[in-house]
């Protein structure tokens, strides 16, 4: 509640020149309530193209935190994120993705078992043990079990 109270200081910081200002904001927008993250959701999509990864990364974090009904309004804009260049953003987008109800997780199961194959060997080994809790927990849970 009381990020959610400075949404507009927030909003203002994404424009700034420093990645790492950019940096928190996203941070902090992922972390208000979901009535305000999802106001916001389309500002958060624009970050999604920053020049820094670790904004980008935020970003797709953040987009995350929103429920299922409206995190699955942007599958598409988070599978274009599984091409991005830094393997920290396309295993953000994997986690992100997972929160997706089953079955509309399942339409997309063949995207997501490519990243098994990714050519960062630290992203392959994330991405198998990623795998193996989703099989074992339930993936509409923010966090993993």
């Amino acid at each position: 509640v009381v990020l959610s109270s400075h949404t507009g200081a927030l909003l203002k910081m994404l424009e700034d020149s420093e990645w790492q200002v950019r940096y928190a904001a996203v941070r902090a927008l992922g972390k208000v309530d979901q009535a305000v993250l999802s106001l916001h959701a389309g500002t958060l999509l624009k970050m999604l193209e920053d020049s820094d990864s670790s904004v980008r990364k935020a970003a797709v974090e953040a987009l995350g935190m929103l429920n299922q009904a409206m995190l699955s309004t942007y599958t598409d804009t988070l599978l274009k994120m599984l091409e991005d260049s830094e393997w920290q953003v396309r295993y953000a987008a994997v986690r992100a993705l997972g929160k997706l109800d089953q079955a509309v997780l399942s339409t997309y199961t063949d995207t997501l078992l490519k990243m098994l194959e990714d050519s960062d060997s630290s992203a392959r080994r994330r991405w198998r043990r990623w795998v193996s809790l989703t099989r074992r927990c339930s993936v509409r849970t923010p966090t993993p079990c």
